[in-house]
């Protein structure tokens, strides 16, 4: 039984709702919301139904870049990224970031992926997380190599390739 506090409700792939922290995560203890708990609180289930919502706008964005559609990727990826914007998950900011970064560059807009990559990198450093750090310099990296900057790309890649073996990624 997990004795850690509650935090986040989350949707899992069988439509359960589930209430756990990351310490509950790590030792594998999730609690069912209805069971133990009683009735979410509602300002749990507008988060919970918003991040739904924005997980649903990225898969149809990721779907438009599997199609190479990568301008309507580009507005679906702004509507997640607004929500998540709204309700403060940074993680999920940096990560769309670094998705819109990927679909402008496909679009072959350099200068507009530079600025979403570099967004996501300030949000991960701020975050402490290494592998976001390393996927936006990596992100930034790209952006300079295309826009001919290449001293610039190569100390963005260089900056990544670091952080990556320095985490035991051998393979960068």
């Amino acid at each position: 039984f997990c004795t850690y506090k509650i935090l986040v409700v989350v949707y899992t792939a069988q439509a359960a709702y589930i209430l756990y922290d990351e310490k509950c995560r790590e030792h594998g203890c999730i609690h069912f919301a209805y069971g133990e708990y009683g009735e979410v609180p509602g300002a749990w289930l507008h988060t919970f139904y918003m991040m739904k919502s924005a997980s649903s706008l990225y898969k149809i964005g990721a779907a438009h870049v599997s199609l190479e559609s990568y301008d309507q990727a580009v507005v679906y990826y702004a509507r997640s990224l607004a929500i998540l914007e709204g309700i403060g998950n940074q993680q999920g900011v940096a990560s769309i970031l670094s998705s819109l970064g990927d679909a402008c560059q496909s679009l072959g807009q350099h200068h507009k992926a530079a600025d979403y990559h570099a967004r996501s990198l300030a949000i991960a450093v701020e975050m402490d997380d290494s592998q976001g750090v390393a996927g936006s310099l990596n992100g930034l990296g790209i952006a300079y190599d295309n826009l001919g900057q290449y001293d610039k790309a190569i100390g963005y890649h260089s900056r990544s390739l670091k952080i990556e073996e320095e985490h035991g990624n051998r393979h960068g």
